[in-house]
């Protein structure tokens, strides 16, 4: 049986942003907790965050932007061009992120769509290892074990880190289309889930006969092919679309004719 499936993100978008230097550090002390060694530049320790004082627009950037995975992983490693992605589009998550953190899920998804690392700057390797040692690990002495954070080195690949990145990010509900058929709507945690999941389903979709096509009449992107309970012919992603056009069509009929 196959069902319908809706990525659901609503996320807000401020009217400025800046970079500005981290007011937290436990992200570094549980860094060397771990027996990670990193020296960060100055440059890649600070966040992109929202200038204070503002109140973001919610934006289905997701829809609105089919292939936003895709203008993701083609930036080059520069805080400057992370910091213009989050002024048209906003942040990868709710909380600020260091620019090394951008590089690193920058680099994951070029690894996914089969890119390779590019120009990663090298301070994204410790970042690295200790996010997917956190995933399989439950605390420091386990990796101590194994020989410490050189010895995990052999298990990094972008499965694992986007299956640590995934974890929790998805809040699954089932709905009712109006039609009356089944939907499961992936309502995600932030933008950061909604890239990856928009990267893993371009690779997916091709094989699975599913194509995107953007809504004759509100311009909202969906897919037809199986599963979706749409026909290959279809040109709204709704009845209730397909009615609003076909009403607005009849009124402008008329009064051109009246």
């Amino acid at each position: 049986m196959q069902i319908a499936t809706q990525i659901v993100l609503e996320w807000p978008v401020f009217a400025a942003y800046e970079v500005a230097p981290s007011t937290d550090n436990d992200d570094l002390e549980e860094l060397r907790r771990w027996g990670v060694k990193t020296k960060l530049p100055s440059e890649w320790s600070k966040v992109i965050r929202a200038r204070g004082g503002q109140l973001g627009t919610p934006r289905r950037v997701l829809d609105i932007h089919p292939t936003l995975y895709r203008q993701f992983a083609q930036l080059p490693y520069e805080p400057q061009a992370y910091l213009k992605f989050a002024r048209t589009f906003g942040t990868l998550s709710h909380h600020p992120q260091r620019l090394v953190e951008w590089a690193l899920f920058h680099s994951m998804i070029r690894q996914l769509l089969g890119l390779g690392l590019g120009r990663e700057p090298l301070c994204v390797k410790p970042w690295r290892t200790w996010f997917c040692m956190t995933g399989c690990f439950e605390n420091p002495e386990d990796v101590a074990r194994i020989g410490g954070p050189d010895a995990f080195e052999w298990k990094l690949n972008a499965s694992l880190e986007l299956n640590e990145l995934l974890d929790g990010g998805l809040g699954p509900q089932v709905k009712t289309t109006e039609d009356g058929r089944p939907l499961l709507a992936l309502n995600l945690r932030d933008l950061r889930t909604g890239i990856a999941l928009q990267a893993l389903r371009s690779l997916t979709a091709p094989a699975a006969g599913l194509e995107t096509r953007q809504c004759a009449q509100c311009g909202t992107y969906f897919e037809i092919g199986p599963g979706t309970g749409r026909r290959s012919t279809s040109k709204f992603c709704s009845p209730r679309c397909q009615g609003a056009y076909r009403y607005a069509r009849q009124k402008l009929l008329k009064d051109d004719t009246g």
